[in-house]
């Protein structure tokens, strides 16, 4: 039995289940994807395992990351179930890079990957994720790990324009930008100097100029209502060129879509 200072392993999966406990009790104050029971579970299937103390620790810590990033991604899942491969990728590369302070290496990426995937495959035996969802899961993780060292990243599919690309609360509501609005804002910093009132003159000549006006006269209200907004988001990132051709397409010569391909 392995100890840490004079802890025995028995006594340091009690301090951690304390800690799902207490997170559960008096740090979450949203409806998780994750009951709380699941974590007690895995961590007790760890310990009939022969697990030692840094196992429990270093699980739960990964396990408590993962209920976080998923109830950042707000209304692209309902539930695990609608849970996709390309998800379970950013949460160790995008996510990972936004949220963690200092530089993660890809050892202790790889580590958390792989626990996140024996914590799914735990949750497919106790009744908590269907075996379809599992296996999808299971096979994201071969994918992801397919170079020994690497993490292979999935990609999204292309946005269609109507999945959300950010949010913020303003005044208790909850305001949504998509696709469609990150697309006009960029175009309108990029190609007009941030100037609304001249892209809206120049989009009467163009396809679907109704709805881009519509979409235009939005943002321009909430600016004016100084809501926090995308050009300040946008002011702070550098997009890629292939996203700054993406917007321009879209607005001379594409439709706004309400669609969502996630």
């Amino acid at each position: 039995m392995g100890t840490i200072g004079h802890e025995t392993d028995s006594a340091a999966l009690q301090r951690v289940l304390q800690q799902v406990a207490h997170f559960y009790e008096a740090e979450v104050d949203w409806e998780t994807h994750i009951e709380r029971r699941f974590v007690e579970g895995f961590l007790q299937a760890l310990a009939d395992q022969g697990a030692d103390a840094e196992t429990y620790e270093a699980a739960w810590e990964t396990i408590r990351f993962l209920v976080w990033y998923l109830d950042h991604l707000g209304p692209e899942i309902s539930s695990l179930e609608t849970l996709r491969a390309y998800h379970f990728s950013e949460l160790v590369t995008d996510f990972t890079d936004r949220k963690v302070l200092g530089r993660i290496g890809m050892t202790e990426r790889l580590a958390m990957a792989t626990t996140v995937r024996d914590f799914f495959a735990y949750l497919t035996t106790a009744g908590g994720l269907s075996q379809a969802q599992g296996a999808m899961l299971a096979q994201a993780y071969q994918t992801m790990s397919v170079t020994p060292g690497q993490i292979t990243r999935i990609e999204r599919p292309e946005p269609l324009g109507g999945e959300t690309f950010s949010a913020t609360v303003n005044r208790g509501q909850e305001i949504i930008y998509t696709y469609n609005d990150y697309w006009l804002t960029l175009v309108c910093l990029r190609d007009f100097g941030g100037h609304w009132d001249a892209m809206k003159a120049a989009v009467h000549a163009l396809p679907d100029a109704a709805a881009k006006l519509r979409l235009m006269e939005r943002l321009l209200s909430l600016e004016q209502q100084r809501v926090e907004g995308l050009r300040n988001l946008l002011g702070l990132r550098q997009p890629a060129p292939a996203e700054l051709q993406r917007a321009r397409r879209f607005f001379r010569t594409g439709h706004v879509n309400l669609a969502r391909a996630w």
